[in-house]
C-alpha cells in the first residue's frame, strides 16, 4: 500500500483548495469576532481554563523556585477560581504564551481558542480531502467543525474545540502513514495524539481506531513492530506528567467517568446509550445523519477509501459512540469529536451520488455546510453573560491594595477572572467557599455551616471584607446563604455604590449584580483567610499579614 494514491485523493492541491482553505480561515476568524464581549463567559469553566493560563504566566514570571505550592495556595487565595491541577495543561499554556505577547484579557483567550478553531476547520479539511475532492472536503470541514453545537463551544475558553483539533491533525498525519509507511508521518501522529491527550484526558479513544486501521493495513503483528513499539514508549514516558495529575488532582474527572452524582444515567440504561445520537441532529443536523448513514453503505464502493481508511472512519464514529457513552458525566460537548467521521460520510454519500446527479451534488454539499454553518454562526448567538467585568471595574478602582472582597453569585469565575486581568491586587473571597463545605460543585455534595447573622458580621469585621459584590436570591435554599442576602438588604450596614445589570442571552437568572460596601468596623490587619479544599482533602491558609 506504500505511495498509494487514490484517483479522488489529495495528491495535487489546486487553487480551489486554497480558496477553500481561505473560506474556513474566514469562519474562524467570523468566530471570533462573534464571541462572548466584555469577559461575559457563559460556561462557568470558561473563565477558570482563562485564569489558568494567567496562572501559568505569573508562575513564570515569579518564579517561586523555593516554595512553588505555597505561591499556588497563594494565588488560589487571591483569585479562588483556578483549576490548573484539575486539568491537563496545554491550553493553558498556550493561553500563557499568547498572556506574554498580548496581555492578560478575554479577548486573548478568545484569540487562542480562535486559533484552534481555525486550525481545527483546516485539519478537518486536509483529512476529507484524502479522501475527497474540494467541495464535499469543504463540506466536511463546515459539518464537522463549524456546525451549531460546536461554535457554540468554539466561542468559550474551554478544552474542547482545541483537544478536538489536535486529535484531527493527529488523524492527518496517521492516514498518510497508512499510505506510505515513513517513520515521520507515524512520528508526526504520536506527537499530536499526545499534544490531544495533554489538552484533554478523553482525546485518547482514537488510539483504539488507529490500532484497527494499522491492523488493517498491515497485520496485527505490524503493531509489535520495533517502529510502533518504540513510539508507543516514547509516548507512554511523555504521558507519565499527565497520568501522575489525573490520578492526584483529577478525583472529578474520574468520578465523571465511573459515575459519582445522584443526576448520572445509569449505565445500564436505554438513555444512557442514546444520549449522543439524541444530540446528533442538534450538532449536525438530520439531513447530515442521514447522509451518513448512506454514505456507510456506500462506502465499499469509493476507490478513494482503502480498506484501512473504511476501518478508520467507521471505527472512529463507533468508538467515539461506546467511550463517550460510557463515561458516567454526559454533556453534548463532548461528543463533538464524533462529528469528523459523521460529516465525511455525509460528503461520501453526496460525491458517490454525483455520478447520477452531476453537479447538483456539489450544490447540495455547500448548501447544507454552508447553511448549516450560517445557523450555528448567526441563528444561535453565542451564549454570554455579560456584567461581570464591569462590576470587576468598579471594585478594582475602589478597595485598598491586597484589600478581601466578597463575592456572592454563581459565575464567580467571571468576576475574579476580570480582577486578574486587571491587575487588581485585591483578594475574591467567594461566599460559596466560605459559608458552605462543597466538593467540586454543588450538585456533588454541599454542607451548610450554618453561620448566623451575629457570625457573618463577625466574619466580615474579622477578615476586612469591606466590599461585596452579590447577585440577590444567591442558593437562598441555604440558610448561611440566605441568611447573608438578608444581611446584604440592610441599609444600615451596608451601602450600595452600584448596581450594575447582568445581560444573559442563555442559561443565566441573574439581572444585576450590588456592590456594596460595609459600614461595620474592620479589623486591621485582617485575619489571615483559611480555605478547606475539599476536593484535594486540605486546607489552605494565607500567611500573616
Amino acid at each position: 500500500m506504500s505511495g498509494h494514491t487514490p484517483p479522488h485523493g489529495a495528491a495535487r492541491h489546486s487553487s480551489a483548495d486554497a480558496a477553500a482553505l481561505a473560506a474556513l480561515v474566514v469562519v474562524a476568524l467570523l468566530g471570533f469576532a462573534t464571541s462572548p464581549p466584555d469577559g461575559g463567559f457563559w460556561w462557568t469553566d470558561a473563565p477558570r481554563h482563562a485564569l489558568d493560563g494567567a496562572f501559568i504566566l505569573d508562575l513564570l514570571r515569579d518564579l517561586p523556585l523555593a516554595d512553588p505550592v505555597g505561591y499556588t495556595y497563594e494565588y488560589y487565595l487571591r483569585y479562588p477560581a483556578l483549576t490548573v491541577l484539575f486539568y491537563p495543561p496545554l491550553l493553558h499554556i498556550v493561553l500563557a504564551a499568547a498572556y506574554a505577547i498580548f496581555g492578560v484579557s478575554a479577548i486573548v483567550a478568545a484569540g487562542v481558542e480562535a486559533v484552534f478553531h481555525g486550525g481545527l476547520l483546516v485539519a478537518l479539511f486536509m483529512l476529507a480531502r484524502r479522501w475527497l475532492r474540494t467541495p464535499y472536503a469543504l463540506g466536511a470541514a463546515l459539518l464537522a467543525g463549524a456546525g451549531p453545537e460546536l461554535l457554540v463551544w468554539a466561542r468559550q475558553i474551554m478544552l474542547d474545540v482545541p483537544a478536538y483539533a489536535w486529535v484531527v491533525a493527529s488523524a492527518v498525519a496517521f492516514v498518510r502513514w497508512l499510505d506510505t509507511d515513513r517513520p515521520a508521518a507515524l512520528t508526526a501522529a504520536a506527537a499530536l495524539l499526545v499534544a490531544a491527550i495533554y489538552t484533554k484526558y478523553n482525546a485518547g479513544f482514537i488510539l483504539i481506531p488507529y490500532a484497527l486501521a494499522a491492523a488493517s493495513a498491515r497485520g496485527w503483528t505490524s503493531l509489535l513492530s520495533r517502529r510502533v513499539l518504540a513510539t508507543a514508549a516514547v509516548c507512554a514516558a511523555v504521558l507519565v506528567p499527565a497520568a501522575v495529575l489525573l490520578v492526584t488532582f483529577g478525583g472529578a474527572n474520574i468520578a465523571s467517568v465511573v459515575g459519582s452524582q445522584t443526576t448520572d444515567l445509569p449505565r445500564a440504561s436505554l438513555a444512557a446509550w442514546t444520549f449522543y445520537p439524541d444530540a446528533l441532529p442538534g450538532q449536525i443536523g438530520w439531513p447530515t445523519i442521514a447522509l451518513a448513514i448512506w454514505g456507510a453503505v456506500v462506502l465499499r464502493r469509493m476507490p478513494s477509501f482503502t480498506q484501512p481508511h473504511r476501518v478508520l472512519i467507521l471505527a472512529w464514529a463507533v468508538v467515539a459512540y461506546v467511550v463517550f457513552s460510557f463515561i458516567a458525566l454526559r454533556e453534548v460537548r463532548h461528543s463533538l469529536m464524533l462529528l469528523a467521521p459523521v460529516a465525511v460520510l455525509a460528503m461520501t454519500a453526496l460525491q458517490h451520488a454525483e455520478r447520477r446527479v452531476g453537479r447538483v451534488a456539489q450544490i447540495a454539499a455547500l448548501t447544507l455546510a454552508v447553511g448549516t454553518t450560517a445557523w450555528g454562526m448567526f441563528g444561535r448567538p453565542a451564549p454570554a453573560v455579560v456584567g461581570h467585568a464591569a462590576a470587576a471595574r468598579i471594585v478594582a478602582a475602589l478597595a485598598p491594595r491586597d484589600a478581601n472582597v466578597l463575592f456572592s453569585g454563581y459565575r464567580d469565575g467571571n468576576f475574579i477572572f476580570a480582577m486578574r486581568s486587571l491587575g487588581a491586587t485585591a483578594r475574591t473571597v467567594r461566599a460559596d467557599k466560605l459559608l458552605l463545605r462543597m466538593f467540586i460543585a454543588r450538585e456533588r455534595g454541599v454542607e451548610d455551616r450554618g453561620y448566623d447573622r451575629a457570625a457573618l458580621l463577625g466574619l466580615l469585621q474579622k477578615h476586612g471584607l469591606q466590599y461585596i459584590v452579590a447577585e440577590d436570591d444567591f442558593w437562598t435554599d441555604l440558610p448561611s446563604l440566605k441568611t447573608l442576602d438578608t444581611l446584604l438588604h440592610d441599609r444600615t450596614l451596608f451601602q450600595e455604590i452600584a448596581q450594575v445589570p447582568v445581560e444573559a442571552n442563555a442559561g443565566s437568572s441573574t439581572t444585576a449584580l450590588r456592590v456594596l460596601r460595609y459600614l461595620g468596623p474592620m479589623d486591621s490587619p485582617p485575619a489571615p483567610l483559611t480555605l478547606e479544599m475539599v476536593g484535594l482533602g486540605r486546607t489552605i491558609s494565607e500567611e500573616p499579614r
